[in-house]
């Protein structure tokens, strides 16, 4: 599905029922990486972000690279950012 072209905020959902420190890995939206995302406790969640992309061709990948475990992902939100509002980074 087509996405508007524009600045985005992705927020990650990452939980952990196997067990403590089960699964690490990457996550590459657009150009950018967060490293070393999901070493959980078991039983834990956490959220991760916002995250600030900026879509020009249509579409935006999210790119899971398995460090330990397999990758999971429990849920995420796109936010579109109005132009002209500056990052929190």
């Amino acid at each position: 599905q087509a996405i508007a072209n524009g600045d985005y905020e992705v927020f990650l959902w990452v939980a952990e029922p196997v067990q403590s420190n089960y699964r690490l890995f990457d996550v590459q939206i657009g150009s950018g990486v967060w490293r070393g995302v999901g070493r959980l406790n078991r039983n834990e969640w956490k959220k991760y972000g916002p995250f600030r992309t900026a879509v020009s061709n249509g579409k935006m990948e999210i790119v899971l690279k398995r460090i330990v475990g397999n990758p999971v992902l429990s849920g995420f939100a796109i936010y579109s950012v109005p132009p002209g509002l500056p990052s929190n980074e």
